[in-house]
């Protein structure tokens, strides 16, 4: 008996915690500011990922009824969020992301892609799950060119001492003809 009392006080907990979860639209409204007109219902899913909002704008979208947004080219999102979005998934609505794998030339794809700059408000009691795409390995490497060897200088100390001696004789210019003039030494004075 006590065990019975306890299993409905925990049901009872669960059905009211769940009732709290759910937000009406009167809720929505009061809490976004808007009224039914600003709202977009989105009906279809997508294989080939779909954009809500646009930069710099404010869009409010609600889900229809179960949606799947998946993307199958590589690297793309499932659902991709731009400007600000505000979405509203119902109590018993059920929305799934999935981003499309990687290819090894590009990463996979997020589930709910959000870029920075970007917002997404989500109101309502229903689910949402986003999953990114699997990753893959990376693409193997090109064929390099062949070694080969262009020009080879060996220096030893030796070479390097001729090397350097050779040098400033070419710098010295070529012997004239004509006497060096004489120096004259300084006289030292005792």
């Amino acid at each position: 008996m006590r065990h019975k009392i306890v299993l409905m006080l925990v049901l009872l907990c669960a059905v009211v915690q769940g009732a709290w979860a759910q937000t009406s639209w009167e809720e929505v409204y009061q809490k976004t500011g808007t009224t039914s007109d600003k709202w977009t219902a989105i009906n279809a899913g997508s294989t080939t990922g779909q954009t809500l909002g646009s930069a710099g704008s404010t869009t409010y979208c609600y889900a229809g009824g179960d949606l799947r947004f998946t993307n199958s080219n590589a690297g793309g999102s499932g659902l991709t969020i731009q400007g600000t979005v505000y979405l509203y998934v119902p109590q018993g609505v059920t929305l799934t992301c999935i981003g499309a794998n990687a290819n090894g030339q590009t990463g996979a794809g997020a589930g709910i892609e959000l870029a920075a700059g970007n917002t997404l408000y989500l109101f309502g009691g229903g689910t949402v799950n986003a999953m990114g795409g699997n990753a893959a390995n990376g693409g193997n490497g090109g064929n390099g060119n062949d070694a080969f060897l262009d020009h080879f200088l060996m220096v030893t100390k030796r070479s390097l001492a001729a090397q350097v001696v050779t040098e400033a004789m070419a710098a010295v210019p070529a012997r004239s003809s004509r006497p060096m003039p004489s120096r004259r030494q300084p006289s030292r004075r005792s």
